[in-house]
């Protein structure tokens, strides 16, 4: 739980400098190495960047979560331990 706690944290702080740097460049960076390798781009879960891509005008960031597999963004249904750990966009509920 307390990666999760962690993840979310410095998604929050990711999500506030992602939203600055469109603001001063018109767009979303190609990738979060337009941070500098800045502690909040990195997944406690992993130690590695977060995932991230541009999709279209917005981006798409999420962690790999507890079982560190890269699904795509995808929470596994049936396991809340596994699958992935969807920051943005947020996601809805069914």
């Amino acid at each position: 739980m307390k990666a999760r706690g962690e993840a979310t944290r410095r998604a929050t702080l990711l999500i506030a400098q992602l939203r600055a740097y469109r603001q001063r460049f018109g767009r979303y960076p190609d990738s979060l190495d337009a941070f500098g390798g800045a502690d909040f781009t990195t997944d406690p879960y992993t130690g590695a960047s977060f995932a991230y891509r541009r999709d279209g005008d917005d981006f798409v960031l999420y962690s790999l979560g507890h079982n560190g597999v890269d699904d795509g963004g995808q929470p596994d249904e049936n396991d809340s331990f596994g699958g992935d750990l969807r920051i943005w966009p947020r996601p809805t509920e069914q």
